[in-house]
C-alpha cells in the first residue's frame, strides 16, 4: 500500500526513484527514519521528504473521519492540479457521497470508508457518476438515463425514442456456487443485402430465454420510471411514429406513459386552421371608462381602512406636569420625552437632550443587572457614550461619564428613594430574584373600545420574586411627584400586556431616578 502511494499519480515517485532511496540505506517503512544530514543526493531526499509527509499524515489519520481525511489529502496533495479537468467533479462527487456515507451510519472507520471508495472505483456500488459541476448553468443538459438517476430538473425532455427492445441472445446468472451461461443463438455479421446467417440456435433452454425477455423488459419499465420522475415542474415526451405504405404506426419508448389521445403541444400552440374563429366584437371605449368607474375594486376605498389600531403603550399617559413646551398638553401621538424640566428644577446634565440622557441610564442598569452588578461603572459609561453619542466633545463626554457613574453608584449603594412602594435598592432586588429579563419586547391584539388594538412596546424590566411577578419602569424625571398617577395608564397596559402574552398577572411601578 505505501509503495502504491508513492508510485501512485499524486507523489508520482518511479521505481527507480524508490531502488535508488533504499540503495542509500533508505527504508520504505513509516516506522522508520531516514537521516538526510549526510545525503546529498537530491533524489534520495526527495523520496525521504514524501514518506516523512505520507508518516505525518499517518499519524494525523488516527483522529480524522474518512471524509475528513479525504479531505485533507485533497489539499495537502493539490489533487485538482494533478486530476484531469474532465474527472475533476467525480473527485468532488466522491467526497460528498462520503460524507452522506458516514451521516448515515454506513461508514464509521477509515477502513469502511477505504472499502465504500474502492466499491465507487471498481463500480461494485449502485452509485451512478455524477453531471459535471456546472449543473446550474442556464443551458440544455443532455445525458443518458443512467446518468441522470437520483438527479431531478424544473423541465425535462425525453427525446423520441423507438420503443424496439433488442431480443434476448445470452442469458447469465451467478450464484453462490458459482456462475452459469446460455446461450441463444450465434450468427454472422450481416452481409451488403442485410441479412446475416445463423451458425447455430439451441432448442434446450427456451424457460431461460424466456426469463431473460422478462428480465430485460422489467429493466425496460424500471428505466421508464426514472425517465418520468426527473422532471420537477414540466416534463415533455416527444412521441415517435414509423410511416409505412402512407400508414403511421406508434413506435416510442414512452408508450406506457402517453395518455391516449394526449394533444401535441407544438398543435396547442399554434392556430389551428380548423378550428373554429370566435366572433370578434367591438366595443365603444367610452362605455368602458364609465363601467370601469363603476365597478373597479380600485374605486373601494373602505379596504384601506385598517381593521385595527397600533399603540404603544409608553405613550398611554396623562398630560405631564414637566414639559418642556408649557402648557401644550400631551397627546397619545407624542414619543414620550423622560427627563423633562419646569422652570422651578434644573437638569444637572444639560449637554444632552434629556430623552437621550434616559435611554443612556436604561442602558447603564441593563447592563449592570446582565452582568449581575460587576461591570465597571466607568468603562460602561464610555461604551454607551460611543454607543448613542456621535461626534468628539471631550466636556460633553466627561459631564456625562461623571452623571452615569453617579447613577451607578447610587444603585451600588441604596438606589433612589421611592415614593409608590418600589424597592429602592433595585439592583439587590433584581440580583436576589428567581427570574428577571430586561429590556422585554412584546406584541399583543386587545379589545379596546370595541375595536382591536395592537400594542407593541418594551418593558425596562420584569423580574420575578417569591413567586409573583413585577413590571420595573424606569423614569428619570427631575421630578418625581405623582410619577406613578402620571403613567398610570402605561403601567396599566404592561400589566395587561403581561397578561396577555404569558397569562401571568403582574404589578407594574415606576422606579425614579433623580438626574
Amino acid at each position: 500500500a505505501l509503495y502504491g502511494a508513492l508510485t501512485g499519480k499524486l507523489i508520482a515517485l518511479t521505481k527507480e526513484d524508490i531502488l535508488q532511496y533504499r540503495a542509500n540505506g533508505g527504508t520504505v517503512s513509516l516506522e522508520t527514519t531516514f537521516n538526510t544530514e549526510d545525503c546529498t543526493d537530491v533524489v534520495v531526499l526527495h523520496v525521504a521528504d514524501k514518506i516523512s509527509e505520507l508518516k505525518t499524515l499517518y499519524t494525523t489519520a488516527g483522529k480524522l473521519s474518512p471524509a475528513a481525511l479525504f479531505s485533507r489529502i485533497m489539499d495537502d496533495f493539490r489533487v485538482y492540479q494533478i486530476s484531469p479537468a474532465e474527472n475533476l467533479e467525480v473527485v468532488y462527487y466522491a467526497l460528498e457521497l462520503l460524507r452522506n456515507a458516514e451521516k448515515s451510519g454506513q461508514v464509521i472507520s477509515l477502513k469502511d470508508g477505504a472499502a465504500y471508495l474502492k466499491g465507487l472505483i471498481t463500480g461494485a456500488s449502485e452509485e451512478e457518476r455524477c453531471l459535471r459541476l456546472d449543473a446550474d448553468k442556464d443551458c440544455v443538459h443532455m445525458a443518458n438515463l443512467h446518468k441522470v438517476k437520483g438527479l431531478e430538473a424544473p423541465i425535462v425532455i425525453l427525446a423520441a425514442a423507438s420503443s424496439t427492445g433488442f431480443s434476448a441472445t445470452e442469458r447469465m446468472q451467478h450464484g453462490d456456487d458459482g456462475s452459469e451461461g446460455w446461450l441463444f443463438a450465434l450468427e454472422s455479421e450481416k452481409d451488403e443485402n442485410g441479412k446475416s446467417k445463423t451458425y447455430f440456435k439451441t432448442a434446450d433452454y427456451p424457460n431461460e430465454k424466456a426469463a431473460e425477455g422478462a428480465a430485460l423488459a422489467a429493466e425496460g419499465k424500471r428505466l421508464i420510471y426514472v425517465a418520468a420522475t426527473r422532471a420537477r415542474n414540466t416534463l415533455i415526451l416527444c412521441n415517435r411514429t414509423t410511416i409505412s405504405k402512407d400508414k403511421e404506426t406508434p413506435n416510442s419508448k414512452w408508450g406506457p406513459i402517453m395518455e391516449p389521445g394526449l394533444s401535441d403541444i407544438f398543435a396547442i400552440l399554434s392556430d389551428n386552421p380548423d378550428k373554429p374563429k370566435k366572433a370578434e366584437t367591438s366595443a365603444n371605449a367610452s362605455e368602458l371608462y364609465i363601467e370601469a368607474q363603476e365597478s373597479s375594486i380600485l374605486n373601494n376605498r373602505l379596504v384601506e381602512n385598517a381593521s385595527y389600531k397600533s399603540e404603544n403603550p409608553s405613550r398611554q399617559r396623562g398630560p405631564s406636569k414637566l414639559r418642556e413646551d408649557e402648557n401644550e398638553p400631551a397627546t397619545d401621538e407624542e414619543p414620550e420625552q423622560e427627563g423633562d424640566s419646569t422652570a422651578s428644577t434644573v437638569r444637572t446634565v444639560t449637554s444632552v437632550s434629556a430623552s437621550t440622557l434616559g435611554t443612556m441610564v436604561h442602558r447603564l442598569l441593563e447592563m449592570m443587572v446582565v452582568s449581575k452588578n460587576a461591570v465597571d461603572p466607568k468603562k460602561a459609561a464610555q461604551e454607551i457614550i460611543g454607543e448613542f453619542l456621535t461626534g468628539s466633545d471631550d466636556e460633553r463626554d466627561r459631564e456625562v461619564t461623571a452623571a452615569l457613574v453617579e447613577v451607578a453608584c447610587r444603585m451600588r449603594n441604596g438606589g433612589y428613594s421611592q415614593k409608590n412602594g418600589a424597592p429602592s435598592d433595585i439592583i439587590n432586588v433584581l440580583l436576589e430574584a428567581d427570574e428577571v429579563c430586561c429590556e422585554v419586547p412584546f406584541c399583543c391584539t386587545i379589545e379596546k373600545a370595541g375595536k382591536k388594538t395592537l400594542w407593541n412596546g418594551v418593558m425596562d424590566v420584569v423580574y420575578k420574586s417569591n413567586g409573583a411577578w413585577h413590571i420595573i419602569d424606569y423614569k428619570t424625571n427631575v421630578d418625581a411627584k405623582d410619577l406613578d398617577e402620571k403613567y398610570k395608564e402605561q403601567l396599566d397596559a404592561y400589566v395587561k400586556a403581561f397578561l396577555e402574552t404569558t397569562g401571568e398577572e403582574a404589578d407594574a411601578l415606576v422606579y425614579h431616578i433623580d438626574i
